[in-house]
């Protein structure tokens, strides 16, 4: 689904049939080439390979008539002002989760930081998407579980992940501690500490579910981002992320207090 491959692109159809991987297809996933069909077994282990021209203009027939009552599974954005454009929009209708090994900038930040630390270039469409980020807030409810390897890198390098090397510059050592009571302030209720040796944080991606609208994923150290709008998956993670309220995931509220005060004192100490 997240192929760099150039020119995949994933699409998502229903099936007016009820179906299962394990019976009545023996071979129910297939993959086209320029000169085969690879057909796969349900757990992807075993293959066939079909090179027969009238098997395979049959078999893109049937594709290109599911295609036509498809639509993609993902949307990408690569230009910077139009991922904000689309999160302006979406925090403004639902509750959302967000689920990465650091807070995002949005969260933490005020303007200064974004005069301060962005290329000028950046700035207009930055400014505009925190105010939207801000004005939601008020109405709708946000939470974020991190991780704390997440905010101890954070306060070493003073860096947010989420954005590419030059997008927005290393934070002096007081703006980082600034930060860090920020977090400490909203703990318990709009940042939650993930005990990881429970449930692991996945390091490359930041995941943020806008409950019952869209699945967003942004790749650290770019400006990727796949949004997943098909609304089985997105009820399969609203679920899945709601439930970890109910669970011990979390470290407890007064343990994640006491080291992020650690690590603010830590940083006051370098001033």
């Amino acid at each position: 689904m997240l192929s760099p491959v150039e020119g995949y692109k994933a699409w998502y159809y229903y099936d007016a049939a009820k179906s299962a991987d394990r019976t009545g297809a023996l071979y129910p996933y297939y993959l086209f080439t320029k000169e085969a069909v690879l057909l796969y077994d349900y757990s992807v282990t075993e293959c066939i390979c079909i090179r027969d021209a009238a098997i395979i203009n049959a078999m893109r027939s049937a594709y290109e008539r599911a295609i036509e009552r498809s639509t993609p599974l993902t949307v990408e954005f690569k230009r910077f002002g139009r991922m904000y454009e689309y999160l302006d929009t979406a925090y403004n209708a639902c509750p959302s989760i967000d689920c990465s090994k650091q807070f995002s900038a949005e969260s933490v930040v005020s303007e200064r930081y974004i005069e301060r630390y962005m290329p000028e270039q950046f700035r207009e469409s930055a400014i505009s998407h925190l105010k939207a980020v801000k004005a939601a807030a008020k109405d709708t409810k946000r939470v974020e579980y991190i991780s704390m390897d997440g905010l101890r890198l954070f306060a070493e390098e003073g860096e947010f992940v989420e954005f590419p090397k030059g997008l927005f510059d290393t934070l002096e050592i007081k703006d980082r501690a600034e930060c860090l009571r920020a977090v400490l302030k909203g703990l318990g209720k709009r940042f939650k500490i993930v005990d990881t040796r429970t449930v692991p944080i996945i390091s490359d991606w930041h995941i943020n579910l806008i409950e019952d609208k869209a699945l967003i994923l942004r790749q650290y150290g770019s400006m990727r981002c796949c949004i997943i709008e098909e609304m089985n998956i997105v009820s399969a993670f609203t679920d899945a992320l709601n439930s970890l309220g109910f669970t011990q995931c979390f470290v407890p509220e007064e343990e994640a207090a006491r080291s992020l005060k650690e690590l603010i004192d830590e940083l006051e100490e370098k001033r």
